[in-house]
Parts: C-alpha cells; structure tokens; sequence
C-alpha cells in the first residue's frame, strides 16, 4: 500500500516531531495535533511549508496496482478452490472462470485499466 509522508518545515527550520505544539514568531503556539486537526490552508497561513514523497509496495504505482489485482484475483481462485477438490468434477462453466481469473494479468494491470472487469462466475 502507498505511503506519502509529508515533512515539515518552519522558519527554515524542520520540524521533527509533528506530535508537539509549535512556538510561531509571533509567540503564538500550534494546538498539539496540528498535522492532523489544520487543513494545509491554515498550516500555509502559518508559515509551514512541507514536501511529499509517496513510496509504493513493489517500487512503483502500477506495480502496487498489478499486486493489487493479484491479491483480489487470488482470493476470488480461493473462493473456489473446494470445486476442484480431487473427489469432485469441476465443470466445463467453473473450469472456464477459474482459466479467466488466472489469465486476467496477461490482459490488465490493475483494476483501473479501461475494460477491465471481472469474469462472471458460473451460478
């Protein structure tokens, strides 16, 4: 899953705990939860700047996307991993969904593509 931090900076200074208040210029101080409770207006009006930088599982957003849709295509193969158990014949209707489900990753890379949707299982 993505995660973005955001870093804080203050008077040219960076602010290394965003748990504490902080003392502004003008003496005033920042309620303890500041990062949480200001809106990035009010943390402009203020005078704190801040950057961001996203890191993604797998390196990427699209990677993190392509794990995504495995995770999900996997859990929907194990919803029906009992029909296929040894003392039970798997239909030609289940045997088509399970290839579908597996196969889906050689034509979509995450479920945001364009087209993508989820092959219909059989009733």
């Amino acid at each position: 899953m993505a995660q973005t931090i955001k870093t804080y900076t203050y008077n040219g200074s960076a602010i290394t705990d965003t748990t504490k208040g902080i003392t502004f210029t003008d003496g005033s101080i920042s309620p303890k939860n500041w990062e949480v409770i200001w809106s990035d207006s009010q943390k402009t009006a203020k005078g704190i700047t801040w950057s961001s930088s996203t890191t993604y599982a797998g390196g990427s957003e699209a990677a993190e996307k392509l794990i995504d849709l495995r995770e999900q295509r996997n859990r929907l193969l194990a919803e029906t991993d009992w029909r296929a158990s040894s003392d039970l014949t798997l239909g030609s209707s289940w045997t088509s969904y399970r290839k579908a489900l597996r196969d889906i990753t050689d034509s979509y890379q995450s479920v945001d593509a364009d087209g993508f949707a989820w092959p219909t299982k059989p009733s």
